[in-house]
C-alpha cells in the first residue's frame, strides 16, 4: 500500500477554429494498492484526489478546484538485474480526474466550468540496488489522452503538448517500510513524494 504527493506543471494545448495554450499547475494526493500477482507482474489499482491548482490562458487565470482521480495499471519486470547489472521494468496505467474550474475574465465576468482529463501512459524504469536499501533509477514515460473543458461557453477539447517525461528518483527501503522521491525535469515536470508499506 503507497501513498504520494505530488506537484505537476505543463502545457495543455486546445483545438478548435480558436485553438489556444494553457499553462497548467496542479497539486495532488493518491493511495494505491500493488498486488504482486505472478513473478515479476505487479497490478496496481489506486485514487486520490486534485487538491488545487490553475490553467492560465493568455493572462487569463482559471482556479482549479478538488476533485476525484484514479487509475490502474500493470508492470513487468522485463530484467531482474544482478551484482552491476541494472533491473529495468515496463509499465502501462491509464488514469482519469475531474476538477471543477474557474475563470476570471478582463471584464469581471466569472465562469464555472469542469475540466475533465483521461490519460494513457507507457512506462520504463531502469534501476539499481545499492547495499539492499538504496534504488536510484531513470525513468521515461510517453503518454497522451484528452481533456474536456468548457471556456468562454464553448465546449474544448485538449491533451497534453509534450507527451512525455524524463525524470530520476531514489528509493529508500527499510524493510516492511519504503519511502521514495522522485523529479521529472522534462516533458511534462513533476515533483513526486512518497512511501509504501508492504504486508
Amino acid at each position: 500500500m503507497a501513498a504520494s504527493t505530488t506537484w505537476s506543471a505543463t502545457r495543455l494545448s486546445f483545438g478548435g477554429e480558436d485553438g489556444f495554450d494553457a499553462d497548467s499547475r496542479r497539486r495532488a494526493v493518491a493511495s494505491a494498492f500493488e498486488w504482486r500477482a505472478l513473478d515479476g507482474l505487479t497490478v496496481t489499482a489506486g485514487g486520490g484526489a486534485a487538491i488545487d491548482g490553475r490553467l492560465s490562458v493568455r493572462g487569463v487565470r482559471s482556479d482549479l478546484g478538488a476533485g476525484p482521480l484514479g487509475m490502474i495499471g500493470v508492470a513487468y519486470r522485463l530484467l531482474a538485474g544482478e551484482d552491476w547489472v541494472p533491473f529495468i521494468l515496463g509499465g502501462v496505467t491509464f488514469a482519469g480526474s475531474s476538477v471543477g474550474t474557474r475563470t476570471h475574465f478582463p471584464n469581471g465576468r466569472i465562469e464555472d466550468a469542469r475540466l475533465t482529463a483521461l490519460d494513457f501512459r507507457a512506462s520504463l524504469t531502469v534501476g539499481e540496488v545499492f547495499g539492499d536499501h538504496f534504488v536510484p533509477y531513470v525513468v521515461g514515460r510517453g503518454f497522451g489522452g484528452p481533456i474536456f473543458w468548457t471556456r468562454d461557453d464553448a465546449e474544448v477539447t485538449g491533451s497534453d503538448k509534450y507527451h512525455y517525461q524524463v525524470g530520476a528518483g531514489l528509493l529508500v527501503t527499510a524493510g516492511w517500510f519504503d519511502a521514495y522521491f522522485e523529479l521529472v525535469p522534462s516533458g511534462e515536470r513533476a515533483a513526486v513524494f512518497g512511501g509504501a508499506v508492504s504486508f
